[in-house]
């Protein structure tokens, strides 16, 4: 035989190969068949795909932490009056995140300005006294210094209100 010939058989072969595995396979009635694919089908149901909450509560264990965390401090302490802000919810730089309740800051500011009224009194009454020589000049100092340390004691009181 030659070589064509050869080539010939071999392809021809090949070509019918597939059909002579299916051929060697068992036979299964057409009845049979149609029973098995509807045993088979498992059915479906479609829904729009949409936002919101979710049914089923995905439980997990594990650690949860936060992205960014910054520890704050503040410069008075207080009760909290009111939250303006809530857990999760985004802020910006200057905004108010919560107040104090004020009533101890402004207690604070009122006995800070009685005790610098008094104070400024005190100065002018020694200024005259040590004016006429009847009180000592360093007293008079001494009540332009307290004077002053009670109208600095003043505006920390107010500034501390201003930023509660």
């Amino acid at each position: 035989m030659n070589r064509t010939a050869r080539h010939t058989i071999a392809l021809g072969l090949a070509a019918a190969l597939p059909t002579l595995l299916a051929a060697c396979g068992r036979a299964v009635p057409a009845a049979r068949a149609a029973t098995a694919v509807e045993e088979e089908a498992v059915p479906v149901v479609t829904a729009p795909v949409a936002r919101g909450p979710v049914d089923r509560p995905v439980r997990a264990a594990g650690t949860v932490a936060t992205k960014d965390e910054w520890d704050l401090s503040f410069k008075v302490g207080g009760l909290l009056a009111a939250v303006e802000v809530h857990e999760g919810q985004a802020v910006r730089r200057g905004q108010v995140l919560a107040t104090l309740d004020p009533t101890e800051l402004s207690a604070s500011v009122r006995q800070a300005r009685e005790g610098a009224v008094k104070a400024r009194r005190d100065a002018e009454r020694l200024a005259l006294l040590a004016g006429t020589d009847a009180a000592p000049r360093a007293a008079a100092d001494d009540t332009r210094t307290a004077a002053a340390v009670a109208d600095a004691a003043l505006a920390a009181a107010e500034f501390n209100l201003r930023h509660a």
